[in-house]
Formats: structure tokens, sequence, C-alpha cells
């Protein structure tokens, strides 16, 4: 409310969907402005396989575990979780085959889910890097 009193622009405010195409549309940006004037060139983001997952997984788990019990559960995981997985990975597979060129299969959960939706302050805990 205070925010709206004091901006003299435009708009008073904006929720963003978390799509940046429907963004740049409400403010009239197109993409041959800087901002999106490359893509199309861009590659889409790719599906890591389940495979992947467990190998990025495995490293940063492993030394968490607290005991024995904990390690052998997590490994016990590992060795069941590519069937337990297969139906959400066809899921992931088939969003991504349906996602726009200009899209990816992940932006619009990253955005609203990572950043639009948590109402913690942004500057202490979010990392952009």
């Amino acid at each position: 409310l205070l925010l709206s009193r004091t901006m003299s622009t435009k708009y008073d405010f904006y929720d963003s969907g978390g799509d940046y195409h429907a963004d740049a549309n409400h403010f009239n940006e197109s993409s041959s402005k800087p901002l999106y004037q490359h893509q199309h060139s861009l590659p889409n983001l790719p599906v890591p396989s389940l495979q992947q997952t467990l190998q990025r997984l495995r490293p940063s788990v492993l030394p968490l575990a607290k005991s024995k019990e904990e390690l052998d559960a997590f490994k016990q995981a590992c060795q069941t979780f590519p069937a337990q997985a297969q139906t959400l990975q066809l899921d992931l597979e088939k969003r991504a085959a349906d996602s726009s060129p200009d899209n990816n299969w992940l932006q619009r959960w990253w955005n609203q889910l990572g950043y639009l939706q948590v109402r913690d302050p942004t500057p202490i805990n979010v990392s952009y890097f």
C-alpha cells in the first residue's frame, strides 16, 4: 500500500505469474529488445535422467547421514528410486516436450515456487548465485 502511494509510474504494481514472456507483453517489451533478443538461439533446458539425478544427489546427501542406519536407508532408497520415480520422469519429459521453444519446462515452477510464492525476505533467503 505504501509502495503504491509513493510510486509515480504507469503501474502501481504488477503481480507476475512467473512467465517472463507474459510479463514482457504486459510491459510492452518484445523479443527484439535486449532482454529477449537471443532467446530463440538458446537451447532448452534438458530434463536430467534418473541416473543423472542420483549421481548428483548422492554426494550431497551421503555426508548428512548421522548414523550407519541413515546411510544404509539412503543407499536402499537410491536402489528403489528409479522404479518409483519412472512415472514422474515421464511426466517431466512430457512437460519438456510440450513446452514452447521460448520457454523451458522448469521456468514457471522455478519462478513461482522458488521466488514468487515465498514470502520470506528475498535478499536473505534467496541466492541467485
